[in-house]
């Protein structure tokens, strides 16, 4: 509505869950952008063949694979739209994927905008774990106890029976 021939393409980077909304509305018009919007593997309604099974998770639920789909989407888009330039973008694992697509594929991506990026991992983050345990403590501790009452079930089914993992 707001794109001009010639203008930007702003690519939403997809995230973990389904894609219901660009949120590039004010951005877009403000760069007069044409937007798209992706949607990882394996969220949302994007289940190739209708195969969630472990060994297609394995094989294709991976960085390398949404950044080679999103490479895929805007050459696709680029038929369609004259634009001049493509910028992704996208917030926290989303973020960290647009500066990953800047960097793996140079050639097709002008500029990355990554907002709040997790920018070292780690093997071990018990401060993750003490933060989650914070927000299911308010205002009390039923939802912390029921979450570790899950985790010990799953723990415990994943110990007697590794095939299911």
């Amino acid at each position: 509505r707001h794109f001009a021939a010639g203008g930007i393409m702003l690519v939403t980077m997809p995230s973990e869950g389904a894609t219901d909304d660009c949120f590039a509305g004010m951005r877009a018009e403000m760069l007069a952008a044409v937007c798209v919007c992706s949607q990882h593997r394996y969220f949302g309604d994007s289940v190739p063949n209708n195969d969630s099974s472990t060994a297609r998770l394995v094989q294709y639920l991976s960085v390398e694979q949404n950044l080679a789909d999103v490479a895929s989407l805007i050459s696709h888009a680029r038929k369609l739209y004259d634009v001049s330039a493509v910028v992704v973008t996208g917030g926290s694992y989303a973020g960290a994927s647009s500066s990953w697509m800047r960097h793996t594929y140079p050639d097709i991506v002008d500029a990355a905008i990554a907002q709040s990026p997790p920018v070292t991992a780690f093997f071990a983050f018990p401060e993750y774990d003490t933060s989650n345990l914070v927000a299911l403590s308010s205002p009390d501790f039923s939802c912390a106890q029921m979450q570790a009452r899950v985790a010990a079930a799953l723990s415990l089914l994943l110990s007697r029976h590794p095939q299911k993992l």
